[in-house]
């Protein structure tokens, strides 16, 4: 998981901003985000919470790279403590923290786990090699 979060906060720190939104909540959570305007309007990221347990989130926000170091993250154990007490959060979940742009307050999401796409990433990739063939 952890790797998971440093490649998601990695790949955001690389571009000026990315703006991110809710595409999709059916037992998993689905949020896109893009570092720029493309034509196909496309994600250049996807992040997937698997077998969401709580959200406390805006369905889009921004982010401001040179405001912080990290946006997605673990809830540190003082956060963790206050979700176990008040929504008795089953075992197995992990409390996710998300910082957003000029927010008063972080997001959460419990769920299971965590994964990553870079969707363009690949297409990119797969074209360059069908060029250069």
């Amino acid at each position: 998981m952890q790797k998971v979060l440093e490649n998601i906060n990695s790949f955001i720190k690389k571009n000026e901003w990315c703006d991110f939104e809710i595409i999709n909540l059916r037992g998993h959570l689905k949020i896109g985000g893009k570092t720029g305007f493309n034509e196909a309007n496309e994600y250049d990221i996807l992040i997937t919470y698997k077998n969401v347990f709580f959200i406390q989130c805006l369905y889009e926000w921004k982010t401001e790279v040179k405001l912080y170091d990290k946006f997605f993250s673990i809830a540190d154990e003082n956060e963790q403590c206050l979700f176990n007490q008040k929504y008795e959060v089953i075992q197995g979940n992990t409390v996710f923290k998300i910082i957003g742009e000029y927010l008063d307050c972080p997001m959460y999401i419990i769920a299971e786990n965590i994964s990553v796409e870079f969707p363009l990433q690949v297409r990119y990739t797969r074209q360059c090699k069908v060029e250069g063939s």
